[in-house]
């Protein structure tokens, strides 16, 4: 009887630990978790990182022909989020009779402070076309390719544009100096909430590349320059996720953040200076951010007007060819 209950109490006590292993390998096969992106990870900003791209610059024929209309009441509104999402899959192709190739790179070098005083964490530009630097960014009133464009965009806003930014070199309508508007650098700073740039305007956030919403279809808008006018956005839409192909590689799983410039109602002046037409003028494209990684591609398309008549004044693609990553930064 002894020797039953014995057997019995040792088959029990044999179960039960063979009941912890099987929960115990139970458990060491379930999956992990998925990986989150966040801005932290989307793009790291330590103290020396660095990012290298090709640039393709193309100019086309005919790109000063804007739509006009009579009134400002008559213009219509810039294309909505779905509307650029549709032309980013077509991009219609202008006459092309110029393109440069140029070399452009992002680098994180401690701090810098805008003209108008603002101190961040600089996230030095470098563009050479050839062997000759054009405007690096490594100075407070370096070329601020958002500024050259609205220059051109808004002849109303360059007494305000001069007087504003007296020392500075970015606000002049002259030879492109500058990459991309919608991939740039300056003051840099990234929160919980979202990532963007200040300038030299005022002390406001001058730029956002992102916001925490990374879910595909999610939108955000910002208004730029509003110290200087009041209809100039920054709109932008998360894409679904996909592959990207660039010269350093093939890159799955990008976040491509579809971007609309709205420069806002222009007037048309002739010989005399009265206006005597009116037009709005946009810029569209996209940058593509994967995961630990950074901005991998962007593509933007230049001073497009409403109406349709013209597929703007040229357009510019970036491809990252290298990134460097120092072994004994933190990341912030």
């Amino acid at each position: 009887m002894n020797r039953t209950r014995t057997v019995a109490a040792f088959a029990a006590t044999a179960l039960g630990l063979l009941a912890l292993v099987v929960a115990g390998c139970h458990e060491s096969v379930v999956a992990p978790r998925p990986h989150v992106m966040t801005l932290a990870s989307l793009w790291p900003s330590q103290d020396g990182r660095s990012w290298s791209y090709q640039v393709l610059d193309r100019t086309f024929a005919g790109g000063g022909a804007f739509t006009t209309y009579t009134s400002a009441g008559a213009v219509p509104p810039a294309p909505s989020m779905t509307e650029v999402a549709a032309l980013l899959d077509t991009l219609p192709a202008g006459d092309v009779y110029h393109a440069d190739s140029a070399a452009f790179g992002l680098r994180f070098a401690g701090t810098i402070t805008t003209l108008s005083g603002v101190t961040r964490q600089n996230l030095v530009e470098t563009l050479v076309s050839g062997t000759t630097p054009l405007a690096p960014r490594n100075a407070a009133g370096g070329a601020d390719a958002f500024l050259a464009q609205l220059y051109r965009a808004r002849p109303d806003l360059r007494v305000l544009l001069r007087a504003r930014l007296s020392s500075a070199t970015g606000v002049a309508d002259t030879v492109h100096t500058y990459a991309s508007t919608l991939l740039h650098g300056y003051a840099w700073e990234k929160t919980t909430q979202w990532i963007g740039t200040y300038g030299d305007v005022d002390t406001l956030l001058a730029w956002k590349y992102l916001t925490a919403h990374l879910s595909p279809g999610s939108e955000f808008d910002h208004q730029l320059v509003p110290s200087l006018a009041g209809d100039v956005w920054l709109h932008g839409r998360i894409l679904d996720r996909r592959s990207v192909r660039t010269p350093a590689g093939t890159f799955a799983n990008a976040v491509v953040c579809a971007y609309l410039i709205d420069f806002g109602i222009t007037g048309i002046t002739g010989e005399q200076p009265i206006v005597t037409a009116y037009t709005r003028l946009f810029n569209y494209g996209y940058v593509a951010y994967v995961d630990n990684v950074g901005p991998v591609a962007c593509y933007e398309r230049r001073m497009v007007s409403v109406g349709g008549i013209s597929h703007g004044d040229g357009d510019v693609t970036l491809g990252l060819t290298a990134q460097g990553t120092p072994l004994l930064a933190l990341t912030r």
